[in-house]
Formats: structure tokens, sequence, C-alpha cells
């Protein structure tokens, strides 16, 4: 089974707190510039106290210097941070808290825009949409054609043409998926591929493979065009497999455990199925049982009682497009809720879900996971295909910047009232999570929607 992943780089913007030394931003590439900033950061995975402070800090662009972070958890126990946030798992000033909002602000008023703009060309014209974070939060846009021709075009149409870049490339995102579908179908005994991914900002189909590379790099051409993928060595996922929350009502974010086992998942959303009787189901990951399998939530005093599970996108004969399962619950154990137990917030409400093919690589996202409790990041790459170390392949998830950690499986994947997905697994070779998106987990399992609240 072969997968895909999109890689982008984040950057610098300007920070300003009572008290701190203010970090400038770095001015923004000109138009048609080479895409190496949005290669991922190569720097190791950060230690210490501010370890998650640190990572975010890097994958957003801003100052991950563990000495300044120090001084500001200095500066807010003090009281000298007016405006501190701490609403994506990290402590950020006012000024960077705004400018990370008014990027994500640019993503989601300007990106569908620049799909309908794309739906009209040529399909051999457009490469693809992302926003560089490495850049300052600059949207680019990659064309296979002239770049100031597009950027004239599109400034007219965009709300934040101030933020936009246009670029050329030598692929359009079509031939990048073309050769993703190829790849599926490889049947050679010498090659092993666990996992492939469309890199937008390279303009190449990234290829995971378990077997000699160089081998790899040798045969893999007889079937796609070399200059249009890198090989890499990787072994495909994990599964990820908080104390306990009591319930009901059921919440996204808790713990289940498998009666007669010590396997335990994490909630995710909850969903229905209407018609003459609406029946509602809590979500988790598909992998972590089958159809059948009976779970309850443990608590102080013993359990809860959650029930089997109905449904399981996951045993598909075909490939799935979604690692899922559900459980039926009664309408009153129903909630619209997330726990995600952070400063303060106990609960976050679910007021919409992610349109299909409507995220973009460089969007802000969030895992509320029973063991991880509660981290954010940023999409890197929305075509992943990838096999497990258990020999299951899934197709078309999603990428992110961060780790998950056995047990968050099922855990939802958010931005603030938006769902965005459920959590699958994490790649061994990166340790970046990945996760089914919520409209494939909703026709997979045959449901109508999620509860808003």
């Amino acid at each position: 089974m072969r997968g895909i992943r999109t890689r982008l780089g984040i950057g610098t913007v300007v920070l300003a707190a009572a008290a701190l030394a203010a970090v400038t931003a770095p001015a923004a590439p000109a138009t048609g510039a080479p895409l190496a900033g949005l290669a991922p950061p190569s720097a190791p995975a950060p230690t210490g106290p501010f370890a998650e402070d640190v990572r975010f800090r890097r994958s957003s662009g801003i100052n991950a210097d563990p000495a300044y972070i120090a001084r500001l958890y200095d500066a807010d126990r003090a009281g000298v941070l007016p405006g501190a946030s701490r609403s994506l798992g990290v402590l950020l000033t006012a000024a960077e808290q705004a400018e990370l909002d008014q990027r994500e602000r640019v993503l989601q008023d300007d990106a569908p825009l620049v799909r309908e703009w794309a739906a009209s060309k040529p399909r051999d014209a457009f490469g693809g949409v992302l926003l560089d974070h490495v850049a300052g939060g600059r949207l680019v846009v990659l064309v296979t054609s002239s770049p100031a021709a597009a950027r004239a075009e599109l400034a007219e149409r965009l709300r934040h043409p101030e933020a936009l870049d246009v670029r050329h490339v030598e692929r359009s995102l079509a031939s990048l998926e073309a050769v993703q579908r190829t790849l599926r179908n490889v049947d050679d005994s010498r090659v092993d591929v666990r996992s492939t991914v469309i890199d937008v900002a390279r303009n190449v189909v990234v290829v995971g493979v378990a077997s000699d590379i160089d081998t790899a790099r040798a045969v893999l051409p007889r079937y796609v065009p070399a200059q249009a993928v890198e090989v890499q060595q990787g072994t495909g996922g994990t599964d990820s497999g908080t104390t306990a929350r009591n319930s009901p009502p059921f919440r996204g974010g808790q713990k289940v455990t498998r009666y007669g086992s010590a396997y335990s998942c994490t909630l995710g959303f909850t969903g229905f199925t209407s018609g003459s009787i609406t029946t509602y189901f809590v979500l988790t990951a598909g992998h972590c049982g089958s159809v059948g399998s009976f779970w309850y939530q443990p608590t102080y005093s013993g359990g809860y009682l959650v029930g089997d599970m109905d449904r399981n996108a996951t045993s598909a004969t075909t490939t799935p497009r979604a690692d899922a399962a559900a459980m039926s619950i009664l309408a009153s154990e129903r909630s619209s809720q997330i726990v995600v137990n952070y400063n303060g917030e106990t609960y976050r409400n679910i007021a919409s879900a992610e349109p299909w093919a409507g995220d973009t690589v460089g969007e802000r996202d969030c895992l509320a996971g029973y063991a991880s409790n509660y981290r954010c990041g940023y999409l890197l790459y929305d075509s992943l295909d990838v096999t497990t170390d258990a020999g299951k392949s899934f197709i078309y998830m999603r990428e992110v910047g961060y780790a998950s950690m056995p047990g968050d499986s099922g855990g939802p994947h958010f931005d603030g009232s938006r769902a965005h997905g459920i959590q699958s697994g994490n790649l061994n070779s990166n340790g970046h999570a990945y996760y089914s998106r919520v409209y494939d987990v909703l026709v997979s399992l045959g449901l109508s929607g999620l509860v808003y609240g």
C-alpha cells in the first residue's frame, strides 16, 4: 500500500510582550521565489521543561528560544503579561495569538476562493495552495503557468491580497495525484512501499519504503516519472492506541476501555443517523476493536457502560478512507463537547465540521486525547496513504506536525469549534500523528452528521 504526505515548514512573526524584547518577522519572499523555506524544520525534537512550547513555536515560526519562553512564563506568573493566551495549549503573548489568528483568517477566507479560481482553469495549470508560516503567514498559490498573470487575477478575488504569493512549479497537482494513484497499485516484490504523500510545497510525491532504498529508486521509475518522486526510508505507521473522565454524557477526549482487556482508546465526536428515529453514536478509531466488541468508560467507582461497537469502517474489504468506528448510545448520553481540561477550560463545543476538500496545508489543528490531553500544531499533508505495522492500509489521511501518544486513537482533531477528524496513528519515520478527515468518517460509517452545540 502506498501513501502520500504534503510537507510544509513554518516561520517567524513579530512578538510583543511587556518587558520583553520584540522579534521582527523576516521580509516576505518575492513572488516566484524558491520554496526552500517551506521544508519541514530539521532541528532535533525539543526536550526540557518547555519542549511542547518549543515544538509549537518552531512550527508556527515564532520565537522558540527556551530562555525567551521561560521569561514569558515568569512574566505571566508576575501578572505583567496582559492578554496572554493558552488557547492553543502553550503560552502566547497577546500579539502572538493575534498574529496566528490572523493567519488562520487568511487561510479560511481565501483558500476556498483560490480553489474556485483553480477549478475554472485547466487541470494541468494548478499546483496547489498552502499557508507558509516560514514567511509569516503567506498564502502560497502554485501554478505551472505565469505567476504574474495568476497573481493579477487572484488579487481581484481574494479578501487578503496582501498575503498572497504566487509561484511557479513544474508539475500540476493533478499530475502528482495521478502518480500517487499509480503507486497504490504497484505490485513489485523488489519494493515494499509503506507510505506516499504529495509534498505540495516541493512539488513531488514522497515515497516511504521498508525495502532497500537504492533498489526502490531504481525500480519505481519504471512505473512513475523519476523526477516526480522522492524515495525515503520509512516503515509506515503505528496505531496510537489523562485520567478517566466520568460519563455520561459522552464527550470527545474521554478514555474508553475494551471489556476483557487493558486496551484503551479515546472517544471522538458524537454523530447521528436521521430518519423516522434518530440514533446517536460516539465515535472512535476503527482499529481499536471489531464490531461486537464491548466498551466501557473507567471511573473511580468501577466503570460506566458505553456499549457494543456497532459500525466499523476499518474492517472494509476495500482500502478504507477512514480508520473509524461507532458505538450507539442513548439520546440522553449525547454531547457536542470535547474535553480540553486545560488552563481552566474544561470543555469545547463543536459547532461545525470541515467540508469535503475544505482543509488546506498550514491550517491550525488540535487533538484531545486521553493520553496527550490537549496539543496543537498545523496540517502538514492532506493526502497521506499509509500501511500500519498491523498490515492495514488507509488512503487520503491527514498528517499533522506533532505526535500523539498510545491511547489517543479515536480522539477528536479540531480547531476552535470546527471538527477536523478522528485520530488514527503516528508515522514511524517522523513520529507525526495522522487522522481520518471527518467527511470520510461520516460517509464510511453511514452517519448523517455530527451533534453540534
